[in-house]
């Protein structure tokens, strides 16, 4: 081997040296950056792991929470609807009670409003029909005990059950719609012990 063919041998083992340590250590960073990498792409995961968990869970915590709020507002609606259909079902009950018993209710009902002064009592056409003179006479001599002189009106009222005291202008409405109404907070109030 001659001499040039040793020196460039010696080159080309020095550069094959220096091109292994080059590439070693270019192997080493490219190592760390794929460790650094797959280490930051961990923690991120982790990250949005997390934050996906706890969206989820606060979306879950807030399904249930409007899904109960909900089903309490049907709840209420419900007894609501149930309260309402007990008043109405006691109302048509009190209209349609049969005559002498309907005629009992009046006088009590007008016993709780016998007038105080003279007054006349209007009734609708029905009631005008189904009370009769005994009923009337019941309720003017309830007013007479009170001072009062009643008159029954032999025009028909347009009310539809019940009846008004009129005061030569200022009326009493003594109607049953309007005695419910009158005391739909106590009524409403009963009903829901009776159910609830």
């Amino acid at each position: 081997m001659s001499g040039l063919d040793k020196i460039i041998a010696r080159i080309a083992d020095e550069s094959a040296a220096k091109a292994k340590g080059i590439l070693d250590e270019a192997q080493k960073k490219a190592d760390a950056i794929i460790s650094d990498s797959a280490k930051k792409t961990a923690e991120e995961c982790e990250r949005i792991n997390k934050k996906t968990d706890t969206l989820v869970a606060g979306t879950k915590e807030k399904g249930e929470t409007s899904a109960e709020l909900r089903m309490k507002q049907i709840m209420l609606r419900g007894k609501q609807d149930m309260m309402t259909e007990v008043i109405e079902t006691a109302k048509d009950r009190l209209v349609n009670l049969s005559d002498a018993e309907y005629a009992d209710f009046i006088i009590k009902l007008f016993e709780k409003h016998k007038p105080s002064r003279n007054a006349v009592l209007m009734l609708n056409d029905r009631d005008l029909k189904r009370l009769g003179n005994d009923t009337f006479d019941k309720l003017k001599k309830i007013a007479e005990q009170n001072g009062a002189k009643l008159m029954i009106s032999d025009k028909p009222a347009d009310i539809k059950d019940g009846f008004i005291l009129n005061y030569g202008g200022a009326e009493d409405n003594c109607t049953i719609e309007a005695l419910m109404e009158q005391n739909m907070d106590d009524l409403l109030d009963k009903v829901k012990d009776i159910l609830f």
